[in-house]
């Protein structure tokens, strides 16, 4: 695990995703993470310049995933006078797009995304 409960809570602020969830959903942001970074991400993170956004970057990735589970396909709720509406279900290919577009905020100024050759 990259990012721990306590960076979650005390360094992104984040309250939306409650400890018990933390782990399974942090896993799958940073296997996403990887993924959008062509491999980029899975070496050792200490000391990298980009640490920090990728840090940021999986926390918001995270509370998409929590949010998307939760919330299921109802886009609003009404008790009093019960009314219930239903959005559009968003396809998988709709989220990993969101999900891309959250890393792309925090990592875009970094090497991480580019999909060209490194040359080394």
């Amino acid at each position: 695990m990259r990012v721990d409960y306590n960076f979650y809570v005390e360094s992104f602020g984040g309250s939306q995703v409650q400890e018990s969830t933390w782990l399974s959903l942090e896993l799958k942001a940073e296997k996403r993470l990887e993924h959008f970074s062509f491999g980029r991400t899975a070496c050792d993170w200490s000391e990298k310049d980009w640490e920090q956004n990728a840090k940021y970057a999986i926390c918001e990735m995270t509370e998409a995933m929590q949010k998307r589970e939760a919330r299921g396909n109802i886009s609003s709720e009404n008790n009093d006078g019960y009314s219930v509406s239903y959005q559009t279900e968003q396809t998988e290919e709709e989220f990993e797009s969101r999900l891309y577009q959250i890393a792309s905020t925090y990592l875009m100024s970094s090497s991480l995304l580019y999909m060209g050759v490194d040359e080394e």
